[in-house]
């Protein structure tokens, strides 16, 4: 009985405890601090739909200021724009990105 041995674990189950806390750690970095920081390739850097749903909501709401005045960041074709929903709407440059007009809700001065 002297050189009897308690069963070990196999280097599989070692393996898969090792990988599941690693994957734990990136799903908690990514919850808690925001996926574009830990994989940036996740982000393909366009977020013209994501503008023009804004944009769309403003509308629907009525919300002026968020149509009319406040500044939207759109990045596209590499390149970044900052511009009203207003002229995202009207202005011919940028009327590529497809954001509809909320006719209307602005008043021009």
């Amino acid at each position: 009985m002297k050189n009897k041995r308690g069963q070990g674990l196999p280097i599989s189950t070692i393996i898969l405890i090792i990988l599941g806390v690693l994957v734990l750690v990136a799903l908690v970095i990514g919850f808690s601090m925001g996926w574009e920081g830990l994989m940036p390739w996740l982000n393909n850097g366009d977020n013209v739909e994501t503008v023009m749903a804004q944009c769309r909501v403003a509308c629907t709401q009525r919300n002026s200021f968020d149509f009319c005045e406040k500044k939207i960041n759109i990045t596209a074709e590499d390149k970044e724009y900052a511009a009203t929903c207003l002229t995202y709407s009207t202005d011919a440059i940028y009327t590529k990105f497809g954001i509809d007009d909320c006719t209307g809700l602005c008043t021009r001065t």
